[in-house]
């Protein structure tokens, strides 16, 4: 049996209205949902509850789940685990068509994001959560060597 694809990547971020706010701009998408926890228990709002209906209800959301065509990142508040560091991944790759990493490098830059790396066919951008995007239209996993020349010989 084969791996298919990566079904989803949550990422922890210290505030989650603000990291919702970029990664839907950055992404060109909206929020597919949201969670908070109750008594312990995870709970996804209902639909139409926006963040100023939830916390005059008395709860914060915790879980926002953003989705665009086969991306699907949760972004969860720090507070949720706040046992765990918070950057317990740093970068994850995406791949998509060079007129679609056009539309994101203006993106990323509108969203305040540092532009890593810049060429035909890829992209490295990092957030300012911290978080890093390899965007790349023909990813195939090559080593640096392999990709820059940079091999180091012990002999």
């Amino acid at each position: 049996m084969a791996y298919e694809r990566i079904t989803h990547v949550a990422i922890r971020v210290p505030n989650l209205q603000d990291a919702e706010e970029m990664y839907t701009t950055l992404f060109d998408t909206g929020v597919a949902f949201q969670e908070t926890t109750v008594d312990g228990e995870w709970h996804t709002l209902v639909n139409g509850v926006d963040w100023d209906d939830a916390e005059r209800a008395g709860y914060q959301p915790r879980m926002s789940f953003i989705k665009r065509d086969e991306l699907f990142l949760a972004l969860e508040s720090t507070e949720t685990k706040p046992d765990k560091p918070p950057e317990q991944q740093y970068h994850i790759g995406l791949g998509m068509g060079q007129m679609e990493i056009e539309r994101f490098r203006q993106r990323a830059v509108e969203t305040a994001c540092e532009i890593l790396f810049n060429q035909p066919g890829g992209l490295l951008v990092e957030d300012p959560f911290g978080y890093e995007w390899d965007i790349s239209t023909n990813w195939k996993p090559r080593s640096t060597g392999e990709r820059t020349g940079q091999w180091l010989d012990l002999q």
